[in-house]
């Protein structure tokens, strides 16, 4: 896995406002019951989540830690753990020392919480300033609320937001409402934030904390295999300026074991696309493309993960999806993918940008998938599910077909849809049951396909899940 979410477009360099972080439960768990899954982010501000998880509940993670006979949690009940372990850990960063900045920080926070001047609306027993400190010119606190009973739904035990300020911000103005620069329906094993275009200054900041009983070390490019791996003076979290950033990698080691690694979201490779690299990137799409859309989602998958430029296959419009808990999955989209630099593999991200924000403030998301195929061919049959607990299932189809058929393993059809722009929507309660078949106009099969694998095999993961 690699965190990380998502949302219309990652790292788009915008102005200062709040977004929510995508909802974790749905996302990790989508990712540890596949593989793993990639995260897309929206704002001003942007979040790499080193997240884990799998399946799980808090009741069986109480069970283990008041049951003698209880064994090693593992899936969610490790996760849980693991971020209960950071918010415990003693708060980090520059400011960590500063005992009565702390306290107010705490208590401005809190105070202003339990008023309704946040989004986080529900009941919390303690707040925890898990980091604190300068980064450039700015002034940074992370911060946990921990739940009175677990979030419906979710099982979260916690929420978490950043809050940003300028440098030297008193607490009463690091708490104000309007520097919760973006905030999380649920406390993961580590969190970080890279703030971009705040206060005037157009530079790229980062922050990574982790458990204080882990490390961080860093490597850097080339790959595909990183070498020469570091420990980062600062332990347990990294920071990194536009005089420190680079092309690397990151990795988590926690009581000796290796629970994640990463490529940076920082470094030389981010750069923007110019419109020669776009014209060749939307050249092999199957559809007309909205070439601001297809510009987000081209960037959005720009890492070390990759050896080119993405290119686009597919863009147009979903609808009649199945909601989830925050909404349905209709608007425009775009579908990019590329090489993998670790693996023998393509990997790909579906960027929806919703037709109505959702209810939880996102007002897009991403689906991440990896093939063994080359999708870029135009005879290539992609099916991706649109959201964990839905039975949507987006399928871009061969530009010669005419319908889209579910089958399962003794042959018989399941579901069946018209292709319209390359592409079939299909509802299934079982998706992953199913194989999904391109039918031309003469009734042939042209091409077939199963669910992608969510997430990528270019060498990131996570392990939070593991004992």
């Amino acid at each position: 896995m690699s965190t990380d979410e998502i949302v219309a477009a990652k790292l788009t360099d915008l102005t200062k406002q709040l977004k929510a972080m995508p909802d974790p439960h749905s996302r990790v768990v989508a990712r540890y019951r596949r593989s793993q899954r990639r995260r897309l982010t929206a704002g001003s501000v942007s979040l790499v989540i080193f997240a884990a998880a799998a399946t799980g509940t808090v009741t069986a993670l109480r069970r283990f830690e008041e049951g003698p006979a209880a064994q090693t949690p593992h899936g969610w009940e490790a996760v849980l753990q693991w971020a209960q372990r950071l918010a415990d850990s003693p708060t980090r960063g520059s400011l960590a020392a500063d005992k009565a900045f702390l306290d107010d920080l705490t208590q401005l926070v809190a105070a202003r919480q339990r008023s309704g001047a946040y989004p986080i609306k529900d009941s919390v027993t303690q707040t925890k300033v898990i980091f604190a400190g300068d980064i450039g010119p700015h002034r940074v606190s992370f911060v946990a609320f921990q739940l009175d009973k677990p979030a419906p739904g979710t099982d979260w035990l916690h929420r978490a937001a950043w809050f940003v300020a300028p440098n030297g911000a008193t607490p009463q103005a690091l708490s104000q409402p309007e520097a919760m620069t973006q905030r999380s329906d649920g406390l993961e094993p580590t969190g970080s934030i890279t703030i971009v275009g705040v206060n005037n200054d157009p530079g790229r900041y980062h922050v990574s904390v982790a458990p204080a009983s882990c490390g961080f070390a860093s490597a850097p490019a080339p790959l595909p295999e990183a070498t020469g791996w570091q420990p980062e003076t600062t332990g347990s979290f990294l920071l990194r300026t536009p005089q420190t950033e680079r092309s690397e990698w990151w990795r988590i080691t926690c009581d000796g074991v290796v629970r994640s690694e990463q490529p940076s979201e920082t470094g030389e490779w981010r750069h923007s696309v110019t419109e020669s690299e776009l014209d060749q990137a939307i050249a092999t799409s199957r559809t007309p493309v909205d070439r601001a859309l297809a510009q987000r989602a081209v960037s959005s998958m720009i890492s070390d993960a990759i050896r080119d430029t993405p290119r686009v296959v597919w863009a147009g419009r979903i609808s009649g999806t199945e909601p989830d808990i925050n909404g349905a999955f209709d608007g425009a989209a775009t579908l990019c993918v590329a090489q993998a630099t670790r693996g023998n593999v393509w990997v790909g991200e579906l960027a929806i940008a919703y037709d109505q924000p959702a209810s939880n403030g996102l007002t897009g998301t991403g689906q991440s998938f990896t093939t063994s195929f080359d999708p870029t061919s135009p005879t290539s049959v992609i099916a991706i599910r649109l959201g964990q607990n839905t039975s949507n299932v987006f399928v871009l189809a061969p530009t010669a077909a005419t319908h889209i058929r579910a089958v399962d393993s003794k042959g018989k059809i399941a579901a069946e849809a018209q292709v319209s722009g390359a592409a079939a929507l299909l509802r299934l309660s079982n998706p992953d049951n199913f194989a999904y078949e391109a039918i031309d106009d003469t009734g042939k099969v042209i091409g077939r396909a199963t669910l992608t694998g969510e997430g990528t095999a270019t060498g990131s993961f996570s392990r939070w899940d593991q004992p």
